[in-house]
């Protein structure tokens, strides 16, 4: 008897976010996503980033030539009035949510990435101490 070969689908996180940005926008809310600036290749305006973490609308009404495909989201938005192009991974992205109702809100599980890989938190060194902090009570 053949043993069949486990079906691989693609990531469905592409597809998700697809969906999740229609839905946003038929419910007449705006959709926003969270990004992990410390992915490569992503392509966002730095000054707007606190904390690795950049959250950018992502309304017809905010970006201009937005592209979600299966492999990143592009578009060109308007940040302190400049026009800059962005473009964030898929690996990058951490939920889409709307605005205004927190209910309407999909993260997702991201990936390590290079610099999150095989590093251990660095444990403190002890303190050092010629004598000891206690002192003789009578």
């Amino acid at each position: 008897m053949e043993t069949k070969e486990p079906v691989k689908y693609p990531d469905m996180k592409p597809y998700y976010l697809r969906m999740f940005w229609q839905f946003i926008n038929d419910q007449l809310q705006i959709p926003h996503i969270a990004v992990d600036v410390t992915y490569p290749n992503v392509q966002v305006p730095m000054e707007f980033v606190k904390d690795g973490r950049i959250f950018l609308s992502i309304s017809e009404a905010a970006c201009k030539h937005l592209c979600i495909d299966n492999d990143a989201i592009a578009f060109e938005g308007r940040f302190g009035g400049k026009v800059q192009q962005c473009y964030i991974p898929m690996d990058a992205i951490a939920s889409i949510f709307a605005r205004d109702d927190i209910d309407l809100c999909c993260m997702f599980q991201q990936p390590p990435h290079a610099e999150t890989v095989d590093t251990p938190p660095a444990e403190p060194e002890p303190v050092k101490r010629d004598r000891s902090h206690l002192t003789v009570v009578k």
